[in-house]
């Protein structure tokens, strides 16, 4: 493929797998097609693109199989069809605190947005995507909403740095993976303030993660130091199982083939390494989906029953709170009454004796007998 500018993001088309399409450095989107040469066949407008690298991209169902989405630092979700590439079909600046001012300067929505750092699409839910951000928040779309609050209708505080990635489940797609800071954790649609389960505290930087495709329990991380982990929650969850030293660079990307015995691994340096993993990562045991389903509902039970208590005791502080604000606005009160009325008596003193009769000592001595 050729490009005027570096290419940042390609994925091939779901069906057509002649088809790609591409994100480049200066914020365009382009597509190719590998049965007419190596030149592009389309390219979006400059000035209608990102005003950011394009750091994800994905092909979405439609009734003509043509539009994908992209995602940028600039905070922007765009929809593009292949047939009218020049613009994009439909942009979501996830500015969640928009206001209805309608002179509202650009600069301050820009300013409000979260740069995107991933997304991920599942073609089982059409019209569902998630969006990981550069503030930690993991944003669950609805493509069928009007508003910006409508398409984000949930949100989740992930992780205090960037998430480098988010990923549902094959299996059970309420259960989604984020990579973040120096953790791996799985969350729970039906628990949106907590996670279900964590890894440990890594001593380094975690840099992405992927489930596996064939055996729902096991998923892969990829770290900064050139290691890669796997683990599997039915196992264990306090270590990887298995822990590969795969390049001296660091690792910024892992892939899992659809079978999932083969995951490609990209480095820093600019190589990719193609592992095959033994059987026993592959094949899921009879029973290992009954295991993990159990697993999941009680893990997110548990953390609802602990979001539960929480809104509980945070309703009973804020139950008890005014009655000790009036208490102390009251106690405040008669203490300003009290000192009016002590200031009144010792003025009410002064004026009624003849000024030449009282001397400045005897005003002062008259403060120091009321205190």
């Amino acid at each position: 493929m050729e490009s005027q500018y570096p290419i940042t993001r390609v994925e091939f088309h779901r069906r057509d797998g002649q088809l790609l399409a591409g994100g480049l450095m200066n914020g365009q989107v382009a597509l190719w097609d590998m049965r007419t040469g190596s030149t592009n066949i389309g390219i979006s407008n400059i000035r209608s693109g990102h005003r950011n690298f394009i750091l994800s991209l994905e092909w979405i169902q439609s009734k003509t199989n043509s539009e994908f989405l992209t995602g940028s630092s600039d905070g922007q979700i765009m929809w593009w069809d292949t047939r009218y590439l020049s613009e994009p079909t439909d942009v979501l600046l996830l500015d969640l605190l928009k206001t209805d001012v309608e002179d509202e300067p650009e600069w301050l929505q820009w300013g409000r947005s979260h740069g995107v750092t991933c997304i991920d699409y599942h073609f089982s839910i059409p019209i569902r995507f998630m969006i990981g951000t550069s503030t930690g928040h993991v944003f669950d779309g609805n493509r069928k909403g009007k508003t910006v609050l409508e398409k984000i209708p949930y949100t989740y505080k992930c992780h205090y740095g960037p998430v480098y990635s988010v990923r549902r489940n094959p299996a059970f797609l309420k259960t989604f993976l984020t990579i973040g800071d120096w953790q791996a954790k799985i969350w729970s649609e039906e628990a949106k303030e907590s996670q279900t389960m964590w890894t440990k505290n890594y001593d380094m930087r975690l840099t992405d993660g992927q489930w596996s495709n064939s055996k729902p329990s096991v998923f892969y991380t990829a770290r900064a130091d050139g290691f890669m982990d796997c683990w599997d929650v039915l196992q264990q969850q306090l270590k990887p199982i298995l822990s590969i030293k795969v390049s001296d660079n660091r690792l910024n990307c892992i892939s899992c083939h659809g079978d999932g015995a083969l995951l490609a691994i990209g480095d820093e340096g600019g190589n990719t390494r193609v592992i095959e993993m033994n059987d026993w990562f592959v094949t899921p045991g009879p029973f290992d989906r009954a295991r993990l389903t159990a697993m999941f509902e009680r893990e997110t039970k548990r953390e609802k029953l602990i979001e539960a208590k929480i809104r509980e005791h945070k309703t009973k502080m804020q139950n008890k709170l005014p009655d000790r604000v009036d208490n102390s606005k009251a106690k405040v009160e008669l203490a300003i009454k009290e000192i009016e009325r002590e200031l009144a008596e010792v003025v009410d003193r002064v004026c009624n004796n003849p000024i030449d009769e009282m001397t400045e000592n005897d005003i002062m001595e008259e403060f120091k007998t009321e205190e």
